[in-house]
């Protein structure tokens, strides 16, 4: 055992100053929140790969809008939501006032302005549609399947401010597409003459040859 009154005597003042400087610099618990926004996305990250489901980062309001969504789901149709792998509900909505989902069509809901904001949810797989998805849902060649089928490269998609400003903004690719064709054959390049060096085009009263 220490004979504090020896250690007095050796250290004199610096004894004295000790239990202040204590005081002083010692730690509390909330001084060892130093992680920056990027440690904490990656643990963010992490959990979610563990839990393969993004369902805790739901907010209160998304969560209450799950809830009303399942209850009017088995109240039509006697059987749990988390278990239709179409299911699809936009909680960017009060359920109750305005229900925006593919339980009844079978079909994705339309993609509207506030669709950077509001998810698309899969109570099945308890997750919502990522941008990438969302332009696919548009038409828009992200994965190799799709873009093979048009004979484009693959869009790359990384921005998500970007890519969430196009979906809520843009129709179908296969919309656009009938569109231009329609626009197209409302309009014919005005008639040549033989002086212009260009061959003109037959008229629509000329015979067809057999």
């Amino acid at each position: 055992d220490l004979h504090m009154g020896m250690v007095r005597q050796l250290y004199g003042r610096y004894y004295e100053l000790f239990p202040i400087h204590i005081a002083w610099v010692h730690t509390k618990p909330a001084d060892y929140f130093v992680a920056d926004r990027a440690d904490q996305r990656l643990e963010a990250e992490h959990v979610a790969r563990v839990r393969q489901q993004l369902g805790y980062l739901l907010n209160d309001r998304e969560n209450r809008a799950i809830k009303t969504i399942k209850q009017i789901y088995w109240k039509r149709y006697r059987r749990s939501a988390d278990r239709d792998e179409q299911l699809i509900a936009f909680l960017g909505d009060n359920p109750r006032q305005r229900l925006c989902w593919s339980g009844a069509s079978g079909r994705i809901p339309t993609l509207r302005t506030n669709s950077s904001s509001g998810k698309m949810y899969s109570l099945q797989r308890r997750r919502w549609l990522c941008c990438r998805e969302l332009l696919c849902t548009l038409g828009f060649p992200v994965v190799p399947e799709v873009a093979l089928s048009m004979g484009v490269p693959v869009v790359p998609v990384r921005d998500r401010a970007r890519a969430k400003e196009i979906c809520g903004n843009a129709m179908h690719f296969g919309c656009v597409c009938v569109i231009q064709f329609l626009a197209m054959a409302c309009f014919s390049p005005r008639r040549l003459s033989a002086r212009d060096g260009r061959v003109p085009l037959p008229n629509d009263e000329s015979e067809s040859e057999d």
